[in-house]
C-alpha cells in the first residue's frame, strides 16, 4: 500500500485515489477490475469506476456485475456490428476482439443494443452468432429466387425447410409475409402464391363463390383464404370493384363485406 501512496499521494480520499489510479491505467482489452492490485478496496474501486462512466470520465462500460470493464466499449462493439446486415456476427469474433468470455461477450452486445435503438431486433442464435432481421430477410429472398411459383404449386413448409435454422427465421418470415413488399403470400392451404397474382386470384375466388350461391363475402374470409392482412384484403376488393373487375358488387365497408347486387 505504501507504494501506491507514494504514487498517488497522501491526504486524498479513497475515491480520489481510486480515480487517479484508474486514469493512470492503459487498458487495451477487457479487464477484471477485481483482480487488479489497487490502492483501494475493490468495492471502492468499482463504485468509482461506475461513477466515472456515468460522468463520461471513462470511455468504457462495465460488463455484467462481476467487475469486468471493457474500454472503448461503444466504438469496439459498433465496429463489430458494422456489417451485421451483410453477415452474422460470430460471438467467437467478439471474444477475440474484446478479451471477454462467451457469456460476457453476449452481455456486452446486448447492453450495446439496449443503448442503440436502431439495433433493436437483432437475433441471438444459441449464443453462437448474432443476426439482423435485414440479413435474415435477404437470406429468405435468396431462397425464394430458386423457385418459379407461377409454374407449380409449392408448399410454404418445403421452402422454409431450406433455411439453416427455420425455427429462428420463421418469426421474421411470418412478419415479412404481412408486408406488401413481400413477393409472396401463403394461402390457407399452405401454398406459396406470388403477391402480384393475388388481385386476379381474389377476383376469381369471388366469382366462384357467387356461382356457388354465396350472397355475401366478408373481407376476413378473403384475407384468410389468401394469407393477406385484413387491410390488404379490403384495399384489394375496393380496387377491384372501382376498376369494374368485380361487377354487380356492393361494398359495405363498415361491415367489412361485399354483397351481390343481382342474380347470375
Amino acid at each position: 500500500m505504501s507504494f501506491f501512496k507514494r504514487i498517488f499521494g497522501k491526504g486524498k480520499s479513497k475515491e480520489e485515489i481510486a480515480e487517479e489510479f484508474i486514469l493512470s491505467q492503459k487498458f487495451e482489452n477487457a479487464v477484471d477490475l477485481t483482480k487488479l492490485e489497487t490502492p483501494v478496496s475493490t468495492d471502492v474501486l468499482l463504485k468509482v469506476v461506475d461513477e466515472m462512466i456515468r460522468e463520461d470520465k471513462l470511455d468504457g462500460r462495465m460488463v455484467g456485475k462481476k467487475g469486468w470493464y471493457l474500454p472503448r466499449a461503444k466504438d469496439v462493439i459498433s465496429d463489430l456490428l458494422e456489417s451485421i446486415d451483410s453477415e452474422p456476427l460470430q460471438v467467437k469474433r467478439v471474444m477475440e476482439v474484446t478479451g471477454l468470455n462467451r457469456s460476457r461477450s453476449v452481455i456486452a452486445i446486448k447492453d450495446h443494443i439496449k443503448r442503440t435503438p436502431k439495433l433493436t431486433g437483432l437475433i441471438f442464435d444459441d449464443k453462437e452468432q448474432i443476426l439482423s432481421p435485414k440479413y435474415m430477410k435477404n437470406k429468405w429472398k435468396a431462397v425464394l429466387n430458386r423457385y418459379d411459383f407461377g409454374e407449380e404449386e409449392i408448399q410454404f413448409d418445403d421452402v422454409v425447410s431450406e433455411l439453416p435454422n427455420k425455427d429462428l427465421y420463421l418469426p421474421i418470415i411470418e412478419e415479412y409475409l404481412k408486408d406488401p413488399k413481400s413477393p409472396i403470400v401463403r394461402d390457407k392451404r399452405g401454398i406459396v402464391l406470388l403477391r402480384e397474382m393475388v388481385d386476379e386470384l381474389i377476383s376469381e375466388k369471388v366469382k366462384t363463390m357467387w356461382e356457388a350461391g354465396a350472397e355475401e363475402i366478408s373481407f376476413e374470409e378473403i384475407a384468410d383464404e389468401f394469407g393477406v392482412t385484413l387491410e390488404e384484403a379490403s384495399n384489394t376488393i375496393l380496387r377491384l370493384v372501382n376498376n369494374n373487375e368485380l361487377p354487380d358488387v356492393t361494398v359495405y365497408t363498415a361491415d367489412e363485406l361485399i354483397k351481390r347486387r343481382s342474380s347470375h
